[in-house]
């Protein structure tokens, strides 16, 4: 059985029930709701580089900026935890780095003109570094977007994957952090005067929209 799920500012999403092991029910919902509050941010009339933070085996946002209609010059996935088998041939623009990421991206500086970590940053031990890090990666003028989970969403997430079984268990043991506005703009804050900061509550106050733009005059960021 499939299910159709619509909306009118989104492609209808088709979620196969015939095939429950691919991935629990409401991930490919889910995945769809943060893809859209950034792809909302993204300029799609320019061809642009774009880096993917935790991108996963199948690229699921390149293909979904594609069909959004965003103009993909490069794309670059670092994830460190996807294994080299399960990369399939990929689109001639794209390659994925099998690489870990402590505290810092392993791109030179100056490498993307949008960086991406859609549920990302709740995954990793140094979130602050990484962010901060971002704005070393982007040129000037570049973006980047963030969503993550806030407090109050952690009951809900382990109801819906521990016992509901819904979502992914794994993705919501692998959880080290969970972060509010406060928290967000506290770990940009030796960066703020390079940047500019947008931030919004979606899903019900439940995830995190993080937007920052680079400045186009570069100032205190270390070079790599």
């Amino acid at each position: 059985m499939l299910v159709y799920l619509y909306h009118p500012k989104t492609p209808i999403i088709i979620i196969n029930m015939l095939n429950p092991l691919d991935e629990e029910l409401l991930e490919p919902l889910a995945r769809e709701f943060r893809f859209q509050a950034g792809l909302n941010h993204i300029p799609k009339d320019t061809p642009i580089d774009i880096v993917d933070l935790g991108c996963g085996p199948k690229m699921r946002f390149f293909h979904r900026a594609v069909r959004s209609g965003v103009k993909v010059k490069t794309y670059t996935g670092i994830d460190p935890l996807v294994k080299k088998t399960e990369i399939r041939k990929l689109p001639t623009n794209t390659k994925i780095l099998v690489k870990k990421m402590k505290k810092s991206i392993p791109l030179p500086a100056h490498r993307a003109d949008l960086v991406v970590g859609f549920a990302f940053l709740e995954h990793i031990s140094h979130p602050a570094e990484i962010l901060r890090d971002t704005l070393r990666v982007l040129r000037p003028s570049g973006l980047a977007v963030f969503t993550t989970p806030t407090p109050k969403a952690k009951n809900i997430l382990e109801t819906l994957s521990y016992k509901l079984k819904i979502i992914s268990r794994r993705e919501i043991e692998e959880h080290k952090n969970y972060f509010d506005k406060n928290s967000l703009l506290k770990m940009l804050k030796p960066v703020r005067a390079n940047c500019q900061i947008q931030h919004h509550y979606f899903e019900f106050g439940c995830n995190n929209l993080l937007v920052i733009r680079k400045n186009q005059q570069l100032a205190n960021i270390p070079q790599h």
